[in-house]
């Protein structure tokens, strides 16, 4: 299993949360999983513990029909041990995005499988600069996140590294 670590950086406290609330989500705030509440999630992802996860080798441009840009991904245990199945990738797999201008970090996002009645993912972004919206609307995340993810190939996800 190659495992590449990711460059520190340094982002500003502006969330961006979607397709959730948190409230009823699964997570223990270890290395392999954000913590269940929602407000804890930028002092969680400060500590990078993607840093251990298995992560894209290069920043890689955007694929169609992502909006995000360049990007670097990582992926926790719990994805890493479900690839290659099919339907539900198991609660607790969580896929961490690093956005990029050029080799600097605009934002970071993060989706995480949640055993959740208002939808199976909960999306957390966090921009350099700049609030994008107060994320714990589920209406605003149909439209921001499960909109697009709604047409990848498993789940919600569209790059599993596989």
């Amino acid at each position: 299993m190659n495992r590449t670590l990711v460059p520190s950086f340094a982002l500003s406290l502006v969330l961006f949360t979607a397709c959730g609330d948190g409230s009823s989500m699964v997570g223990d705030g270890t290395d392999q999983r954000p913590p269940s509440d929602v407000t804890l999630f930028g002092a969680w992802i400060d500590t990078e513990p993607y840093l251990t996860w298995e992560c894209e080798e290069l920043i890689t441009p955007a694929e169609e029909p992502s909006p995000h840009g360049d990007k670097r991904i990582c992926w926790n245990d719990a994805v890493v041990g479900a690839r290659g199945g099919s339907g539900e990738w198991p609660v607790g797999a969580t896929i961490v995005k690093l956005h990029h201008t050029g080799e600097t970090v605009t934002a970071i996002s993060l989706e995480t499988r949640v055993a959740d009645a208002d939808g199976p993912w909960f999306f957390w972004r966090r921009a350099q600069s700049g609030t994008v919206t107060n994320g714990l609307d589920r209406t605003h995340a149909q439209t921001l996140c499960v909109g697009c993810h709604e047409d990848a190939p498993r789940d919600l996800v569209w790059e599993s590294g596989e």
